[in-house]
């Protein structure tokens, strides 16, 4: 992922402190991003796990009470999550949202350490 993409997330994890700090939780027009239903958006990265049929591709939840006739493949992948919250409504979130947003919060520093490591190896190799 490029680290573009991450800038919306610290954007949105930022407007989450912000609400919590400035206005006990309490959502206003300048927390999150405005959607087109006039709902204040609030964006992180989560891992999604999921099952894929190996022969036709399918895919399903993982649930160990289902049976499924073909062999299945679980897989994961980060995906983008998004609260909508009403202006006045109280921001919460859930344990697994909070994991969640910590979950997020790790990626954006992995991310922007790598490209701290790059930029520091470019301007070594300029000062020779």
């Amino acid at each position: 992922m490029k680290l573009d993409s991450y800038e919306e997330i610290i954007t949105s994890l930022t407007d989450i402190r912000n609400c919590f700090s400035h206005r006990n939780g309490f959502v206003s027009k300048n927390d999150g991003k405005t959607t087109k239903n006039n709902k204040q958006s609030f964006q992180w990265k989560t891992v999604h796990s999921f099952a894929k049929g190996t022969e036709t591709g399918n895919i399903s939840s993982i649930k160990n009470t289902e049976y499924h006739s073909e062999p299945r493949d679980i897989c994961i992948k980060i995906k983008l999550h998004s609260k909508l919250l009403d202006i006045g409504e109280q921001l919460a979130f859930s344990s697994a949202e909070t994991y969640e947003i910590g979950f997020s919060l790790n990626l954006v520093k992995y991310k922007y350490i790598e490209e701290v490591k790059k930029y520091i190896k470019r301007v070594n190799k300029w000062r020779r």
